[in-house]
């Protein structure tokens, strides 16, 4: 089993390659040709170890699209503890 994080991988070798849309016209297969934009990915995947690789990162690919950042965690503990903090203080004032 191959992961998208290489420190995972056995060989310690990437198997997996990321490309991001630049607004380029791309046409995959018999589809109409369209814009690939920059929220719009294509992952692919290596298969095979080290030793029999071929590199060629075909084995299996896919195109995400719609893809937005997720918030960043310290922000929102950050503002779930200084609400814990408002209630404290709001009971203690209340006592």
């Amino acid at each position: 089993m191959w992961y998208s994080d290489t420190d995972l991988n056995g060989d310690g070798l990437d198997h997996m390659a990321a490309y991001q849309g630049m607004g380029d016209t791309v046409q995959i297969g018999s589809y109409s040709p369209g814009p690939w934009e920059a929220n719009e990915y294509v992952l692919a995947f290596e298969d095979l170890d080290d030793s029999v690789s071929d590199y060629d990162y075909t084995d299996f690919v896919v195109m995400v699209e719609s893809v937005s950042p997720v918030p960043d965690e310290g922000m929102t503990l950050t503002l779930l503890g200084g609400a814990m903090l408002g209630l404290v203080a709001f009971r203690r004032r209340k006592a």
